[in-house]
């Protein structure tokens, strides 16, 4: 992943664009928003400008990659994956948690919620009993 060489390409790109084309086109949204990003592209592959056209496939390129690293860290940190199976089994013992999940036990009924007064209650200072 380099985000650098994106950043790098998206800024020559644009300035290109802006020569050939007296278009300024905002290098941040190129960079944010695939849609801006797919009409610089096609614009740049649509010019017949051996550098735009460069540009664009590197950009591409680059933009993929970027994708592609940014999934292996989410499924690296998703429940149940290698990486978190690994991390676990070096902090545990392997005989179980050392205390439990809540304050609760299993066996114990958890206590109810106390009742609270509806909006209209609580804007107006009265219960629907003291009407």
């Amino acid at each position: 992943m380099n985000t650098t060489r994106r950043l790098r390409n998206a800024n020559r790109m644009c300035l290109l664009l802006q020569r050939e084309l007296g278009v300024a086109v905002d290098v941040s949204r190129v960079l944010r928003h695939r849609a801006e990003a797919a009409e610089v592209l096609f614009a740049c592959r649509g010019l017949g400008h051996a550098e735009l056209s460069a540009l664009a496939d590197q950009f591409e390129a680059d933009t993929a990659a970027e994708d592609a690293a940014r999934l292996a860290a989410i499924a690296a940190r998703a429940p149940g994956s290698a990486a978190q199976d690994a991390a676990w089994m070096q902090v545990t013992s392997g005989f179980g948690l050392s205390r439990p999940l809540s304050r609760y036990d299993d066996e114990q009924e958890q206590p109810a919620a106390p009742a609270r007064p509806g909006l209209l209650a609580r804007l107006f200072g009265r219960t629907p009993a003291s009407h």
